[in-house]
């Protein structure tokens, strides 16, 4: 059941990049689990980046999956994370309410080889390090503590 659900979603969020539903979930899989990479230069990965907001859509937890299958893919809540030259603005779905943010805020950041490295505006130190798996026009995966996460593109909510 969980696997029809993730697939639905994923195949909606893909379909206008992707012909049928079983290559959305298909490319989601390679990229998460490694297959399927792409690191673009330094100096593109920022227009990239910045091209629209992004939306968390699957994951596969890599601590618990160390050879992971398609069944390891994960929904993800939709936590999302909009940068810009001025920095990261994210927006974190509250675990009480899955229709409500539960906290949001800023991070400025810089790039370190193929690490996001996420620094606090206000003290200027390092919060974390996320490292970067795919990026192209429409998808965006990133290595966040033990989750690999799958995003795509979404609508801007700031003004």
């Amino acid at each position: 059941m969980r696997y029809t659900f993730l697939f639905l979603l994923i195949a909606q969020a893909i379909w206008a990049q992707e012909p049928s539903g079983e290559q959305a979930i298909q490319k989601v899989f390679k990229v998460l689990s490694g297959a399927e990479e792409a690191i673009p230069a330094l100096e593109d990965r920022n227009k990239l980046l910045q091209t629209g907001a992004w939306e968390a859509l699957a994951y596969i937890d890599r601590e618990r999956v160390l050879a992971p299958t398609p069944s390891d893919l994960n929904e993800a809540v939709p936590d999302y994370y909009h940068f810009t030259e001025k920095g990261l603005i994210f927006k974190l779905i509250d675990p009480k309410d899955h229709n409500h943010y539960g906290f949001e805020g800023r991070l400025s950041y810089r790039w370190e080889k193929n690490y996001l490295v996420l620094i606090s505006e206000d003290s200027g130190q390092e919060k974390d390090r996320w490292k970067l798996l795919y990026l192209d026009d429409n998808y965006l995966a990133l290595r966040i503590d033990n989750l690999s996460v799958f995003l795509t593109q979404t609508r801007a909510q700031e003004p």
